[in-house]
């Protein structure tokens, strides 16, 4: 054990060191999983539903409340105790403008003291970006991705009123992952997210790769089935039709594969055999200007040194567990991934896979 959390700490150091792209996600990590698409329930029990993995590779650490001196709008009265009050009627938002940054994470958290009507309070993170469920007495808490503008609001609905207090925005750096589907979230086991085979899947905001021809992904993966291809994780909704993507796959072809591909503009793969059932640290190592495409299964490399074209990776949303968040379903488990935008070293990758073949339990 003292071994497994030493790794984590190295780990995070490394991440925390490098400034271009880079997620972490962690299945075994409760505190960074929430049933819902909005960060509104925490995951806390084995069978409940994974909407979202926060990305752990900026360290979760939340950024100053951006939330000050609201517009109060045409009803919300400012009680000057630090609460505020609207009474049921029209539709109205508290607002503070300019303070977001669209494509960026928030976490909103607010109290509310009391409520009334059909539509409770909620927050908007830019005026595209609304709670899909409302507030409750009491405190609440949203992770939410700000689209439309860089407004942050308080929302109180049509026939609605209440009291709120304690209101704060603030960033969560990373590239979270998410489902907005409820029956299409993996399934927590405690140590790892349980993939369907059907529909199951996450997906990120886009990741911007494009400063860097170089890209490694480490991933602790369990392949129920070889029937029928199917998606680890593909960055870019399909490799076929994007420049600059990549993909780890089990099976890779509806065989008793894994697989790992690579393209700038010319795709390269390969594949490493190995029978379904089968649970494996998966680590792809991808250099378009280098010509080459690594795959390791448990620590042994397969390489294939045919030409990945030219250019650098690209923007797009990393995509866990299907194509494109739709097709190549995952039939198995996933216990966590590591992507960052260079090739790990050769002391780095060793302990990125010593440490998810102990998440995944392959190794002693």
């Amino acid at each position: 054990m003292r071994l497994r959390s030493s790794d984590a700490a190295r780990i995070a150091e490394i991440l925390g060191a490098f400034s271009g792209p880079k997620a972490w996600y962690d299945l075994s990590d409760a505190a960074s999983l929430r049933k819902d698409s909005v960060g509104n329930a925490p995951v806390g029990a084995v069978g409940d539903s994974i909407g979202m993995v926060l990305d752990k590779a900026y360290g979760l650490v939340r950024g100053p409340n951006v939330w000050a001196a609201p517009s109060l709008g045409s009803s919300w009265i400012d009680n000057g105790d630090g609460t505020y009050t609207k009474p049921a009627g029209p539709n109205d938002n508290m607002t503070v403008p300019g303070v977001l940054t669209i494509g960026r994470t928030y976490e909103v958290v607010y109290t509310i003291d009391s409520q009334s009507g059909p539509v409770s309070i909620r927050p908007l993170v830019g005026v595209s970006s609304v709670a899909p469920i409302a507030g409750k007495v009491g405190i609440n808490r949203f992770i939410m991705t700000a689209s439309g503008d860089t407004t942050a609001y308080i929302n109180s609905g049509v026939s609605s009123g209440g009291t709120v207090r304690d209101i704060s925005f603030r960033e969560i750096p990373g590239n979270h992952a998410t489902q907005s589907s409820p029956g299409s979230c993996p399934i927590w086991q405690g140590k790892y997210g349980a993939f369907d085979g059907i529909d199951d899947s996450w997906t990120t905001s886009s990741i911007d790769f494009s400063s860097t021809d170089k890209v490694t992904v480490v991933a602790g993966v369990r392949k129920a089935s070889d029937a029928n291809p199917a998606i680890v994780c593909e960055f870019g909704p399909t490799i076929a039709t994007s420049n600059g993507a990549f993909y780890l796959s089990a099976p890779n072809g509806g065989d008793a594969t894994f697989g790992f591909a690579a393209k700038g503009t010319a795709l390269s793969a390969l594949t490493a055999a190995a029978a379904a059932p089968f649970t494996a640290v998966l680590s792809g190592l991808y250099d378009i200007g280098g010509a080459s495409v690594i795959g390791r299964l448990n620590g042994a490399a397969t390489s294939s040194g045919a030409t990945l074209g030219s250019g650098n990776f690209g923007a797009y949303p990393l995509n866990i567990g299907r194509r494109n968040n739709s097709s190549l379903p995952l039939s198995g488990s996933l216990f966590g991934m590591i992507v960052i935008g260079r090739l790990l070293e050769v002391a780095e990758l060793a302990v990125f896979e010593r440490y998810m073949a102990r998440q995944a339990g392959v190794s002693p």
